[in-house]
Order: C-alpha cells, then structure tokens, then sequence
C-alpha cells in the first residue's frame, strides 16, 4: 500500500512510454554531486575519503545539458511532427514558469526569512528577491537560474532555424552548433563572461541540443544490440573519466585537469555527460541498472527542490550543537523531508 502511494506520489509517469527512468538517476546523480560538493565544503564527510568538494558544478552542468535534451527532443518531435502551433507555445511558455518560478520564489522568501532571523545571510532584502525573479542575480545556488531560465527562450529560436533552414539535415546542424559553441567559449575566455550569462554555458546546452537532434534522426542505429554494447561500455568509460577529474581525485593522483569552472573547461564535460546519457538511455548494463535504482530516480524526482533548500540546511546544522560525525546524516534527513514536502506541495 505505501509502495503504491510512494509510487504514485513521486513516479506518476512511469507508465508512460516516452518517459526514461534512468534519466531521473541521471538527475539523481547531478544533485547527488551538487549536495555532496556542499558538505564537503563545510567539512562534513560520511568518511574523510569521500570528499566532493569543488563537484558542484560538474552536477549543474549535468542539470544544463538534460534540461537541453529533454526539452529540445520534445520540440524537435513537434516541429517534425508540424505540430508546433501557436497552443503549444503558450502551454510551453506557461509549463516553464509554473516549472521555475513558484519554488523558486518559495525558496528567496525562505532564504530571505532566515536572513531576518540571522540564521542564514545571502538575500538580504526584498530588492534582491526582486532582481533574483527578473533574473539579474543569482546569488549561491540560485546563479544556475537564470542561466537555465534563459536557455527556454533561446532553444524554441534553435528549432525553429533547425527546422525552417537546416531541414534537420544532421551535417549542417552538426556545424552550426559547433560554430555557437566555439563562439560561447571564445567570449568566455577572452571576456570573463558573468556567472548568470547562459552565453557563459551555451556550449554545456547545446550539446544536449544536438544529443536530442542525433538521437531522433539516428534512432535506428541507437536500436541495435552492437550499438548498446558500445554505448554502455563508453558511458563507463567517460564516467571514470568524468571521476578521475574530480578536485580531489586529481590532486590525488596529480592528473593535470583543471578546475572544474575554468572558463571553456565546460565543454569537457559537456560532452563526457552526453556520451553518458546515452548509454543511460540506450545501453543495458550496469550504469542503467544503478540510475534505474529507486533512491537514485527518487533523488532526481525532488532534485529542483533539494537544489534550492540545501544549503540553508547546511548552515544552520553547521553551526549547531549536534556532534560532527552525525551532522551530515542530519542534513541529509532535513533537507530531503523539505525537498520531498515541496515537491508534493509546490512543484509537483
């Protein structure tokens, strides 16, 4: 009975066809590295050698390239499908802000109200709540926001030009996208780019752009037994590597990769995360055994909302009386009571 509301509650699409259970690990994953990044940060560790820190980003930047995939594949299909009327860019409009921005006003009140108490200082007043939901700040946290945001407006553009101009013609699309990305990483270089600019990060969006456009024009090919060999063994593969980068595994092993933030370093992983939602989707082995896991799915069914009220979490149990070694396991309760209460109530 608790299975099937737990079911219910959390995973109400499983039945449906176009739905891929080993993304929502592979969002799982993301918020896992992000939340991980965090404590290790604060100097909270299940065990001194799981240390994450500085892995935060490698999680956002999984979040980018999904949000890219998944919403680009589905305009795709409409475009081709010549069902892309004015109907299904107002409920595509008004989906994306029902999706963002009730949480994430939830989460400045909130943010805000523990600023007031001194519990936890980063928005510090209601111009600042204000700037955050025009999307010209983005402070802790809340700096991937905009960028995402942002993004929502930019790709039905992409399509668009893809479907009138390119006919889905995957060679010239191919070059396209490269040129963008080699323009978004030479502007950040060479300018700095801001932390909120989604031109910083166009290169991470674009490649799961291009991931959903190869995927629904080479579908068959993706089909094959000899393909989903060779599609799990490389997602194992570019998941070591994707390991082997993290800060603290490369100081370990003195591996000459650099910060996970260097500017155009995002592309990197970019293109390893890509490779690895592939072999999610389309392998059958052991990475889309774990990602199909409850408690993975599960992670990334809440991770919107354990995203945004972590970190407030961290802090105030930081700073409490509760012994070190029992610390993390208390943020963990907290914040995925929150997150789970704000999912069911807000989000969902």
């Amino acid at each position: 009975m608790m299975k099937t509301r737990f079911t219910q509650w959390f995973f109400p699409r499983d039945h449906e066809k176009e739905h891929f259970r080993a993304l929502d690990g592979l969002r799982g994953l993301a918020i896992l590295l992000v939340v991980l990044s965090h404590t290790s940060n604060a100097g909270l560790f299940f065990h001194p050698l799981l240390d994450f820190h500085g892995t935060g980003k490698i999680g956002v930047f999984l979040f980018f390239l999904l949000s890219a995939y998944l919403l680009d594949r589905q305009i795709a299909q409409r475009f081709r499908a010549e069902k892309a009327g004015s109907h299904y860019w107002k409920n595509y409009f008004l989906r994306r802000f029902l999706r963002i921005y009730p949480l994430f006003l939830l989460a400045l009140i909130s943010w805000w109200m523990l600023n007031e108490t001194g519990y936890f200082k980063v928005i510090s007043s209601l111009q600042e709540i204000a700037d955050h939901l025009l999307l010209l700040r983005g402070e802790n946290v809340f700096w991937s926001v905009p960028v995402e945001f942002k993004y929502y407006f930019l790709s039905p553009i992409l399509m668009w030009f893809f479907h009138r101009f390119l006919r889905w013609k995957l060679q010239k699309i191919i070059m396209v996208i490269s040129l963008l990305v080699a323009v978004s990483v030479a502007l950040d270089v060479l300018l700095g780019l801001s932390e909120i600019s989604t031109l910083k990060y166009l290169s991470v969006f674009l490649c799961g752009t291009l991931l959903s456009i190869y995927e629904l024009v080479q579908q068959d090919k993706l089909r094959n037994n000899r393909s989903s060999a060779l599609l799990e063994a490389l997602g194992v593969l570019f998941a070591l590597m994707i390991v082997l980068s993290f800060p603290t595994v490369s100081e370990a092993f003195s591996l000459p990769f650099p910060p996970p933030d260097a500017p155009g370093f995002y592309l990197f992983y970019a293109i390893l995360w890509a490779l690895v939602l592939l072999a999610a989707k389309h392998g059958k082995g052991l990475l889309r055994f774990l990602l199909q896991l409850r408690i993975m799915r599960f992670l990334g069914v809440i991770s919107f909302s354990l995203y945004l009220f972590h970190m407030p979490v961290i802090s105030i149990i930081q700073r409490s009386a509760i012994p070190n070694p029992v610390k993390v396991y208390t943020i963990w309760i907290i914040s995925l009571a929150i997150a789970s209460f704000t999912y069911l109530t807000v989000e969902r």
